[in-house]
């Protein structure tokens, strides 16, 4: 018994398989993040109250407090301790130099056979210190 060959899907199907797989879970998760909400969209947010009211400072609570802003406790001002005097200078004679001895010239070596007949490498040779005819 033989089967038929299996008929390949057209483009557009192929393509709208792809799309909808992508489109299906975006959706799913705004529908949850719709269905999650904590207030229905015909409430009006509570007011915060005046500025003036939100401008009075805060006295810190020996309790930790979580989410409130607790400013900072005031510290008596001190003077800073003076800087340290600077180090005292002695005056030394700088030490004389004598001039440094030249190393004596290194023998220099023939450039390899047929470099010298080339530019770039007559040119590579006499850089690095090989001798050029």
């Amino acid at each position: 018994m033989q089967r038929a060959p299996r008929q390949r899907a057209p483009r557009w199907l192929k393509i709208a398989r792809v799309v909808g797989a992508g489109l299906v879970p975006v959706i799913l998760l705004g529908l949850v993040a719709l269905g999650l909400r904590d207030s229905s969209p015909d409430e009006k947010p509570k007011p915060q109250g005046t500025i003036a009211e939100r401008a009075v400072p805060v006295t810190p609570e020996s309790n930790p407090t979580y989410g409130e802003y607790v400013p900072p406790r005031e510290t008596p001002s001190a003077k800073p301790p003076p800087p340290p005097p600077p180090p005292a200078r002695t005056t030394r004679k700088a030490p004389v130099r004598k001039t440094p001895k030249r190393p004596p010239e290194r023998a220099r070596q023939p450039c390899p056979p047929g470099w010298g007949d080339i530019p770039f490498l007559r040119r590579w040779c006499h850089g690095h210190g090989y001798w050029t005819r």
